[in-house]
């Protein structure tokens, strides 16, 4: 006997989905896997929507028995990676060599209606059977998409694990829709609960907000329904201002200076936010106190070289702050600020904008760094830190230090311009440090 598609569900809606997948290059035939194999999930929405994304895809199977099984054969057949992820709930992973991923996972409950009853929101609560062509809709999903709402399942499904209520926002941002009216509340009531997921998990859902093209709106929005009091601690209205105005300083960006474009905004066709644009992002949402912010940005367990740029750019701030009343940097100064933010600089030049620096009185700064052999920008250093201490038999110690940055100072100033000149200008040095300032 043929079997139905579920409630609110249509023959159209399993086509589209259908249409889809074939334009996106599986890695595997999906005739290979059981009849009572189902796609759940962000595929079968993307879908449905129309989406599709320029990564690798991530696909989730919901399987009657034998997921583990599944996962493993399929593994085996293509030579693909596998990986149990939960033993306990029979969930296993493949990865194909080009990065797609599929994840198997053994029905829960009684039947596929009583497991999607246990997920998010109603349009990741969207099945489809290959097998078939049918979309199984119980829950309205297709109703919600066709609202734009990301409509709760049940309260109980978002306390179970918190960190349903932050995708919320980050989905809102990523496919330009908004909470449902009687979701909005219990994503409110919930909130507190968020403060006990595990910091990878909700630094991933953040970037993602991060990198979506109108993130900061909806970071707002989590802001001011408690969500992110306890993960980002220093966020302010101030803060969410600048990340507003980030928005619009580089849509003006990127028509006033062409060749900084792709370096700000990134190769993404789907106007995502490229990485140095989310840089310039997070360190507006944790600063402005580097301090403070490296607490945070710990909390979250970001890399170190994530934490390093994030302070280096909120340490600029106060490098570039005479500009923002109208006086230019002199060569130490500019010096000093190249010397911060290194190869940040397209993410600092997001992030000086944002908070308001005149964008023509940054021309100087730009012009330097897109100089290749700009001795001040780019300096290469005529003396090492050995050599100098062969030359003045120094022994190791902060006057080195002290004497290579006072030597890198006079060279960007053009008072000195090869190896010889510094060892004199050191040697004067040694013997009035203030008076070669």
């Amino acid at each position: 006997m043929a079997r139905s598609p579920g409630h609110g569900a249509s023959l159209d809606s399993g086509a589209r989905v259908a249409t889809w997948l074939r334009g996106q290059r599986l890695p595997f035939d999906l005739a290979e896997l059981p009849s009572e194999t189902v796609l759940v999930g962000g595929a079968v929405r993307d879908a449905l929507l129309g989406r599709s994304g320029t990564g690798p895809l991530d696909l989730d199977f919901v399987l009657p028995m034998a997921a583990v099984e599944t996962a493993r054969n399929l593994a085996q057949r293509h030579r693909a990676g596998f990986v149990l992820l939960d033993r306990d709930r029979a969930i296993a992973r493949v990865v194909f060599a080009n990065g797609d991923t599929a994840d198997f996972a053994q029905q829960m409950g009684a039947d596929l209606t009583a497991d999607l009853r246990r997920r998010d929101y109603t349009l990741n609560a969207i099945a489809y059977r290959p097998d078939d062509g049918q979309v199984i809709d119980p829950l309205g999903g297709l109703a919600a998409i066709a609202q734009g709402h990301m409509q709760m399942v049940h309260p109980d499904n978002l306390r179970d694990d918190p960190l349903r209520l932050l995708r919320a926002y980050r989905q809102c941002a990523q496919l330009g829709f908004a909470i449902a009216p009687d979701t909005k509340p219990w994503l409110q009531k919930l909130a507190p609960h968020l403060a006990t997921m595990a910091g990878e998990r909700v630094q991933a859902e953040l970037n993602a907000l991060l990198a979506a093209p109108h993130g900061d709106r909806w970071i707002r929005q989590a802001w001011q329904d408690g969500l992110l009091k306890h993960w980002l601690p220093h966020l302010s209205a101030e803060s969410l201002d600048h990340l507003e105005a980030l928005q619009r300083v580089a849509d003006r960006l990127g028509d006033r200076w062409p060749a900084f474009r792709d370096e700000f905004y990134g190769p993404e066709p789907d106007h995502r936010w490229g990485p140095w644009a989310i840089m310039a992002r997070r360190a507006l949402a944790v600063g402005p106190d580097p301090a403070a912010a490296q607490v945070t940005l710990e909390t979250l367990k970001y890399s170190r070289a994530e934490i390093r740029t994030a302070i280096a750019l909120l340490d600029s701030l106060p490098a570039i702050a005479p500009l923002g009343t109208g006086h230019p940097l002199s060569p130490r100064q500019h010096y000093d600020l190249f010397q911060i933010i290194k190869d940040a600089f397209p993410a600092a030049i997001g992030l000086w904008l944002a908070i308001g620096i005149d964008p023509d009185r940054l021309l100087p700064t730009l012009d330097r760094w897109h100089r290749p052999n700009d001795p001040i920008a780019h300096p290469v250093p005529l003396l090492s830190g050995k050599a100098l201490m062969d030359q003045l038999d120094l022994p190791p110690g902060p006057t080195v230090g002290a004497l290579l940055y006072a030597i890198a100072i006079a060279q960007a100033e053009g008072k000195i311009q090869t190896p010889d000149h510094a060892i004199e200008f050191a040697r004067t040095w040694l013997l009035n440090p203030t008076k070669t300032q």
